[in-house]
């Protein structure tokens, strides 16, 4: 039983267009029989022994001549039809009186032998059915005079018809499944290079339903730019109705920047409105707009300090030795006291230039190796060593030997500037944290230094390194500038991440010697 089934099997999958033929053929045998049986149960002219008996016994042979069909795998569709061809004889020589019913049956198969076989078997089968035809006339009907020749005739041209419609259905049939088959290649090319385009475009493309279920996503989004379905979705909302928006990764743990653009159709065969989401990384963008303002803003501030810094410097100079002069005649103590104070002011003014022209000058290409972990161990000495702040501050140092191109006098300036900074945005913390830390990787050397201070507003953040600009009651607004500077000089980038009441960690990355 088993071994038959896989048989049957074998014969379905083997070929499905011949196995729709033979299903119909024998759909059609089996039709035929039941109303033969029909026919034998209710009209009385059949009811005789001779019919049943050659009836039973063809249909019987036939049956098995199908089961064997099924067995060879249809290796064999000629053979069945010679075999058909010659059971409709043995019927028609039996029983003529039937002829009209086995000769349909015998046309049906022509037709199919022309559907399933080539010209020359089909040909030479309606030659073998003519011929018997023939022979079962003279032998048995005996059709005489003008009605043999007419029946004999319309019955061959029967023949010939069926299989020229047959042939001319399969020619058709052919020519369809050729063009069908171009076109589906021609659609499968299409496709397979519209997938390649959107696979390999650096873009983040997925595709929703009205009921925000995903259904298509590219691998730009989650293997190149480290993005899942929840992220994106939150890059849509915090967008909204803008075309950019900043967000929160967490697979690379930093905020990024996000352009965003949205198209939607209505699709014909889920029979609902589809949303096409297209997201772009311009973090990099956005920071290079950012450095290049930053430059151009530096660059105007160091033209206005070379042009002024001298102008000023020099009348300075005649003011500070005039006062000097007039101090040594002066014997009141609040006289000599202003005398003092202008000094120390005029003092500090010449500070200020002094740092002006410091960063109007142009800083040479660093040429020197340093390890980065010595600047850091000493500026961490020197927080620690410094009274006038908390002694509550608790330092987290992770310094790792990290060899760039630099100056360590600078780089020690830029370092000192930012923790300063950190420590004194710590000073409401009843428990202040510093944190130092530094990290390598195939191209860069990574400084972070984090705090748990006051934080910076977004404004604050975007104009701490411009000239002059400060929170401080009695700062320059030169340090942070200064210090931008510096690294601007090392070929370092700076990123900042700051929120109100949570603390400011700073960025500054290197690249690797």
């Amino acid at each position: 039983m088993v071994k038959l089934e896989r048989k049957f099997n074998s014969f379905l999958i083997a070929d499905d267009e011949n196995f729709i033929i033979f299903f119909i053929r024998l759909s059609l045998f089996a039709a035929f029989f039941l109303i033969f049986q029909s026919v034998i149960l209710i009209q009385k002219p059949f009811l005789h022994i001779e019919f049943m008996y050659a009836f039973y016994q063809t249909m019987g042979l036939q049956f098995l001549v199908y089961g064997a069909a099924i067995y060879l795998r249809r290796h064999a569709e000629y053979l069945h039809y010679i075999i058909d061809i010659a059971l409709m004889y043995y019927l028609f020589n039996s029983q003529p009186q039937y002829a009209s019913y086995y000769f349909i049956y015998l046309v049906v198969n022509l037709f199919f032998a022309g559907l399933q076989l080539n010209t020359i078997k089909v040909v030479s089968l309606c030659f073998m059915a003519s011929v018997l035809l023939s022979v079962v006339n003279l032998k048995t009907i005996q059709w005489t005079g003008a009605q043999n020749l007419l029946t004999l005739s319309l019955f061959n041209f029967t023949f010939i018809a069926a299989i020229f419609i047959s042939t001319q259905f399969k020619s058709e049939v052919s020519f369809l499944k050729e063009s069908l088959s171009d076109s589906n290649i021609k659609l499968q090319s299409k496709l397979d290079l519209s997938k390649l385009l959107i696979e390999q475009i650096p873009l983040g493309i997925f595709a929703t339903d009205s009921q925000n279920r995903v259904l298509f996503s590219n691998k730009a989004l989650t293997n190149k730019m480290n993005l899942d379905y929840k992220t994106a979705g939150d890059i849509i909302t915090t967008a909204g109705s803008k075309s950019q928006a900043l967000v929160y990764n967490s697979q690379l743990s930093e905020k990024r920047y996000y352009e965003i653009d949205q198209a939607s159709y209505f699709d014909q065969e889920m029979k609902d409105q589809v949303k096409v989401n297209l997201i772009k990384d311009v973090t990099d963008v956005v920071l290079l707009q950012e450095q290049m303002k930053q430059k151009e803003k530096m660059a105007a501030v160091g033209q206005l300090a070379a042009g002024i810094a001298h102008e000023i410097r020099n009348p300075l100079a005649g003011i500070s030795g005039s006062i000097e002069l007039l101090s040594q005649d002066k014997t009141d103590p609040d006289e000599q006291k202003l005398m003092r104070i202008i000094l120390r002011e005029i003092d500090r003014l010449n500070n200020l230039i002094t740092e002006f022209l410091d960063y109007s000058k142009p800083d040479k290409a660093p040429d020197q190796s340093v390890d980065l972990s010595f600047i850091l161990d000493e500026v961490a000495q020197n927080i620690k060593n410094n009274p006038d702040l908390s002694k509550n501050l608790k330092m987290n140092l992770n310094i790792s030997k990290s060899v760039v191109l630099g100056f360590s006098d600078k780089l020690k300036q830029g370092f000192l500037n930012i923790v300063m900074n950190a420590v004194q945005a710590m000073k409401d913390q009843p428990e202040p944290q510093l944190g130092i830390t530094t990290e390598q990787n195939a191209q860069s050397v990574i400084v972070r230094i984090k705090d748990n201070g006051a934080g910076m507003t977004e404004a604050v953040k975007n104009r701490i390194f411009e000239p002059f600009f400060t929170t401080k009651s009695k700062g320059t607004g030169l340090g942070m500038a200064i210090t931008h500077k510096v690294f601007d000089s090392h070929q370092a980038k700076i990123e900042i991440d700051t929120q109100i009441g949570i603390g400011t960690e700073f960025k500054i990355i290197f690249n690797k010697v």
